[in-house]
């Protein structure tokens, strides 16, 4: 659900910072890490901001990658810390160790950076198993994108969301709300154990909307199979 980054820039930056990066371990050069660590803690957020992207490129098992990353979810610049986010989003699993700082980012007050860390979470893993009830929190938030976000997140954690279970339904069943697919779909991830979720998915079976009526059938076929 995360669009393109417009707030980024243009691509091209990313891909020469790629292209630098490349050509320095092509020639024989030791490793940019260290200069992009230096990077960023620069006074310059759009340096930083740089340094933490080109940092996404690198191995996260080099010694300090990671934890640079971590460092920077705590940077005072919106746009470095949700950079973070999205790097360490695309580790995943590897980037377990920053499940308890991305909980710190899902309270922030800009609805963007909750939404990309809820992104975030949702690719860790059975390790963001201690996000599940700041991710149901946002299934009430202000911002739909935020909930659609928050939503996916828990669909793909799967079972081990099952503790989202209530709010997930009560957002499925919400008319209103964009985000109710989503929270759909989520349901049918968590599998047998949603079954107290099945009346209200009956329900949503015979509602005018195909979308709805679909999503219905398939989350049910796959608590009920």
């Amino acid at each position: 659900m995360i669009p393109e980054a417009r707030w980024i820039g243009r691509a091209a930056i990313r891909a020469s910072l790629f292209v630098a990066i490349l050509a320095l371990l092509l020639c024989g050069c030791s490793t940019p890490a260290d200069k992009l660590i230096a990077r960023a803690n620069d006074p310059d957020p759009v340096v930083r901001l740089r340094a933490v992207w080109s940092l996404g490129g690198l191995d996260p098992r080099q010694e300090n990658v990671l934890q640079a990353l971590i460092n920077a979810l705590a940077d005072e610049d919106k746009h470095v810390k949700i950079a973070a986010c999205r790097q360490l989003g695309a580790i995943g699993p590897q980037a377990a160790t920053a499940v308890p700082h991305l909980l710190l980012c899902l309270r922030n007050e800009d609805p963007l950076i909750r939404r990309y860390t809820a992104w975030a979470l949702g690719n860790m893993g059975h390790a963001a198993r201690p996000a599940v009830p700041e991710l149901a929190g946002l299934l009430v938030d202000r911002e739909g994108k935020v909930r659609g976000e928050a939503a996916q997140a828990l669909g793909r954690l799967g079972p081990y969301s099952l503790p989202a279970l209530r709010p997930l339904i009560e957002l499925a069943i919400c008319d209103e709300d964009p985000a109710r697919l989503v929270a759909i779909n989520a349901l049918g991830s968590i599998g047998p154990e949603a079954r107290a979720a099945a009346p209200a998915l009956k329900t949503l079976r015979r509602h005018w909307d195909p979308e709805v009526r679909d999503a219905a059938f398939k989350a049910l076929s796959q608590i009920i199979p």
